[in-house]
């Protein structure tokens, strides 16, 4: 337990998959990738990423993500497959999701996608994930033990 005005054993989360659906149609379009129609598919242990790869022509891929695994402040994604028209993914379609997430926050190293949460939380929070998988309506998280102080007048923490 740490030593925090707020405390918690564990806390259980869910995020919602059409929400984060939206969100990553609008990160992929922001950053300019010549990726559309970008849907999420959502089952017990398994995300489906589908779209289209524009170069010339559309070219239909899929992502399937049938796991994941935490490393403390880190989720890790490992990629189950990528294919592109039915065929094993082009090295271009690897390069495009690693540009889409390169930010410090989401990083892509030809294998898993890593997501750091202390980017997404404010730093007077301490918390870890101590489990993640795939579940129909999204994702399910549950936090290790954390705690969180409120910040000082002027931003700084205790």
């Amino acid at each position: 337990m740490t030593d925090r005005l707020v405390n918690w054993e564990a806390l259980e989360l869910t995020v919602d998959g059409a929400k984060l659906e939206r969100i990553a149609q609008r990160r992929i379009k922001a950053s300019g990738a010549p990726i559309e129609k970008l849907r999420l598919t959502f089952a017990d242990s398994l995300l489906r990423v589908n779209g289209s790869y524009r170069k010339v022509i559309a070219i239909p891929f899929e992502v399937r993500i049938e796991r994941l695994e935490t490393r403390g402040k880190e989720l890790v994604v490992p990629i189950g497959s990528i294919s592109a028209g039915g065929l094993p993914v082009p090295k271009i379609l690897s390069s495009l999701i690693e540009a889409a997430v390169a930010d410090g926050a989401i990083r892509y190293d030809g294998k898993r996608v890593v997501i750091r949460l202390d980017r997404f939380l404010p730093d007077f929070v301490d918390v870890e994930i101590a489990e993640a998988r795939i579940i129909r309506s999204g994702l399910f998280i549950r936090t290790a033990s954390g705690g969180a102080d409120p910040p000082e007048p002027g931003g700084m923490n205790v």
